[in-house]
């Protein structure tokens, strides 16, 4: 009712508006203009012209109050809520490698590692960055290498896990490394090295990678 009120009086001022613009621009009277040369014709259709005239200001006017008041907040709230749907981030719960890796950060390296076995279990092995921190906490930590190197085999052939050429080829990577800088053990590092070889060999980058690992291993013999 009170939106209906608020159109009736812009709709009334509309059109007061109107007719005094068009009586000021010469359409709303013909007063002053010769009036003894002008005849009742012409009068009735000067007047017929203003009665046109404020009639379409007038339903201009309703229509366009009828739109500002019922339909753009409509619009514009659809666009609000379109726009803040937009922008909405999404708060994800942690996953047991964000709390893993929280924890790796403050010390408490055992309970890190209960976490990244919890994500490998909950993913069947489908992320290899839980394996690598493992490693990773085994070596630095605790400086132990075979547990390291056990973690990375372990990993590597799991047996629900099906690897990209990406993480297949950084385990390989990884395990050669460990053997040659931490077990002396070239032999087993030329292995992992010339098994990337074998796997990819249509790929050239990875055979150079692997070519040069190779090299390197042959210098330090």
């Amino acid at each position: 009712m009170k939106g209906f009120l608020i159109t009736a009086v812009i709709c009334v001022f509309v059109a007061i508006a109107g007719y005094i613009a068009l009586s000021f621009m010469g359409l709303g009277s013909v007063e002053g203009v010769g009036d003894e040369n002008i005849n009742p014709a012409q009068l009735e259709g000067a007047d017929g012209m203003v009665r046109q005239l404020v009639t379409s200001v007038v339903v201009a006017g309703v229509l366009g109050v009828l739109f500002v008041v019922f339909i753009l907040p409509k619009i514009a709230e659809k666009f609000a809520q379109f726009t803040y749907s937009q922008n909405e981030i999404p708060h994800d719960e942690p996953t047991k490698l964000d709390k893993g890796r929280s924890l790796l950060l403050q010390g408490n390296f055992e309970e890190a590692i209960i976490h990244f076995r919890e994500f490998i279990d909950e993913t069947e092995s489908q992320d290899r960055m839980a394996w690598v921190e493992i490693a990773n906490i085994q070596l630095d930590e605790f400086n132990d290498a075979d547990s390291a190197i056990s973690t990375l085999l372990e990993g590597w052939e799991y047996e629900d896990a099906e690897w990209e050429m990406d993480d297949d080829v950084n385990f390989m990577f990884r395990l050669g490394e460990l053997y040659q800088e931490q077990k002396e053990d070239k032999e087993s590092a030329a292995e992992m090295y010339q098994e990337v070889m074998k796997r990819y060999e249509d790929n050239e980058y990875q055979v150079n990678r692997a070519n040069k690992a190779l090299m390197e291993l042959e210098k330090e013999a």
